[in-house]
């Protein structure tokens, strides 16, 4: 492995790096393949849970960034209450005043202050490749549900052959990280890691959690729509579409590069 292409600043201050980025616009709507292609994949799971008889009576979501997701879990569960939460204090005074509908509280590294068994259901949207202590990330998570309550966690996947894994590889970009996963030298320099689905398991089996699925996405049409001579002269709503074969076809295929995990609190 060489050595790593992370921003220093992401790890030593990650509170002024986000505030800095989201002063910028950082993470601001759904406004490209990727962005689209994931919001339609978490509200896939999202009617899945609900068309099942779930119904949380109070929703996380955990590094909230500017709320994004928060008008998607008042549609789906209107009577939920809703709370967020982020390191970075620019994106909850930016969540809180274009999504009102929730309580927000800024984070301290990897913990918000809402007591033990606070929510149902727990959400979090590539999150765990950006905190400092994923390990730390995960109990918090755990701690934060009830007995019987849910976690939906998305995050950029290092499993085996995956478009993003052939593409490294090639490359020879495979680089170390500070606690032993690695990461891709294509993920951008915020991403202090890539976790496969193995890593995800235990991270959260360990705390009481069992993650009962795991869907993958961005195998082969989002690679292909993405590539640098194609994107250009396809409209955006197009790629996407196309794109989102990948998640019709093969979500249940191991070899995308990223995964959507649901777990269950025991």
């Amino acid at each position: 492995m060489k050595s790593s292409n992370v921003a220093q600043e992401a790890k030593a201050a990650p509170k002024d790096f986000y505030n800095e980025r989201y002063e910028k616009g950082y993470m601001h709507g759904f406004f490209d393949v990727y962005e689209i292609c994931r919001l339609h994949t978490v509200n896939a799971v999202l009617n899945r849970l609900k068309a099942s008889g779930f119904s949380p009576s109070s929703i996380l979501d955990y590094g909230c960034g500017e709320g994004r997701y928060i008008g998607e879990l008042k549609n789906k569960f209107p009577s939920a209450r809703l709370a967020g939460c982020d390191i970075s204090e620019k994106a909850i005074e930016i969540a809180a005043r274009e999504f009102p509908d929730a309580t927000y509280v800024s984070m301290q590294d990897e913990t918000v202050e809402y007591a033990d068994a606070s929510f149902d259901l727990v959400i979090s949207i590539e999150v765990f490749e950006h905190v400092k202590d994923v390990g730390k990330a995960a109990r918090e998570v755990a701690r934060l549900l009830r007995v019987g309550g849910l976690a939906l966690i998305t995050t950029p996947c290092a499993n085996r052959f995956s478009g993003d894994w052939f593409k490294t590889a090639i490359t020879r970009g495979f680089e170390p990280s500070h606690d032993g996963y690695g990461r891709f030298s294509l993920d951008e320099p915020g991403h202090l890691r890539r976790l496969n689905d193995s890593h995800l398991r235990d991270l959260f089996e360990k705390n009481g959690v069992t993650i009962e699925k795991i869907y993958h996405r961005s195998h082969m049409f989002t690679q292909i729509v993405e590539a640098p001579f194609i994107s250009p002269f396809i409209p955006m709503a197009a790629r996407a579409h196309i794109a989102l074969l990948d998640w019709h076809l093969f979500k249940h295929l191991p070899n995308g590069s990223t995964l959507l995990a649901i777990g269950r609190k025991h």
